[in-house]
């Protein structure tokens, strides 16, 4: 299945839908409020790249970055298949039809080994913010293709990571046109203390958090007083 609604995911969905989709779809079925959307499948990306004919680790050799380039490349150049487009035009006239503006995308990658215990390949990989149709189907390979930076290959060549064995999945869902918007932990990100949820917010919206390009507000709250600490 090359598409998947996302309040169809589920957490043991992880290796159809990467880290980000499986988490989510659980979301949702707990109950939280989530943007709709649907999910491009690692599936998708394993058929677009062949990925049976990439070389392993050992045999990509120490030229890296021609190959990824090379790879980033095949990707962006590589017509969608049509069935594949035809599938993204279905889901969103079907997200549509509840709209009367025009619906546009957040197109987040969703790698199937994202959040990890001893890997959190966070900004490693890209997302796209205001994506419309016309421009759906390039955003979702530059999705992939980003799965081939050179950042996102080193970082799993330093923790030991087979490349091939790392697939791309995709999350389109609904832009919110953020306010404010912020980064909750539910643990300390720093002392690794399971004692506090910290929050972390701005104007505007989140990427810019996570990107660094801000200086958030923080609130500290203690979990077993509900108190907020700082």
């Amino acid at each position: 299945m090359s598409i998947i609604k996302l309040d169809e995911v589920r957490k043991e969905d992880l290796q159809a839908t990467g880290g980000k989709g499986a988490n989510l779809g659980e979301l949702i079925h707990q109950g939280f409020p989530v943007p709709p959307g649907f999910v491009v499948t690692v599936d998708a990306y394993a058929e677009f790249v062949d990925i049976d004919s990439l070389p392993t680790s050992d045999e990509i050799g120490d030229d890296k970055d021609s190959f990824c380039a090379s790879i980033r490349y095949r990707i962006i150049s590589t017509a969608i298949p049509k069935a594949l487009e035809d599938q993204l035009r279905s889901h969103h006239e079907a997200l549509q039809q509840a709209r009367d503006e025009e619906v546009v995308y957040a197109v987040r990658s969703s790698a199937t080994a994202e959040d990890l215990g001893d890997a959190s390949f966070a900004g490693q990989h890209d997302t796209y913010y205001y994506v419309d149709l016309k421009n759906l189907s390039m955003m979702v390979k530059k999705c992939w293709a980003s799965l081939w930076s050179d950042a996102a290959f080193s970082y799993r060549q330093s923790h030991g990571i087979e490349h091939r064995d790392v697939k791309m999945a995709v999350i389109v869902q609904e832009m919110i046109r953020s306010e404010t918007s912020g980064v909750t932990f539910t643990a300390d990100p720093v002392s690794g203390s399971k004692s506090v949820i910290i929050t972390e917010s701005s104007w505007g919206m989140g990427a810019a958090i996570v990107d660094g390009r801000v200086s958030p507000d923080q609130y500290i709250v203690d979990k077993t007083t509900g108190a907020l600490t700082s």
